[in-house]
C-alpha cells in the first residue's frame, strides 16, 4: 500500500476544515455578572471547537 504524503499547506487546510477556532482578547470583567458572562459565552460551543482567551 503506498504512503500518502501531505505538505504543510494541505495539513493546514485539513485542520481548519475539522476545527473551528474562536478568540477573545483584552477581556476585562471583574464585576461582570454570571448572567452577562453566560450571554457572552453561552453559545461558544455551538460556534467553535476551541476558544482562546488572550
Amino acid at each position: 500500500m503506498p504512503l500518502v504524503t501531505m505538505n504543510a499547506e494541505m495539513a493546514w487546510l485539513r485542520i481548519t476544515e475539522m476545527t473551528r477556532l474562536a478568540a477573545v482578547g483584552d477581556l476585562h470583567c471583574p464585576r461582570t455578572s454570571p448572567e452577562e458572562l453566560h450571554r457572552l459565552f453561552g453559545n461558544v460551543a455551538e460556534q467553535a471547537d476551541i476558544l482562546f482567551l488572550l
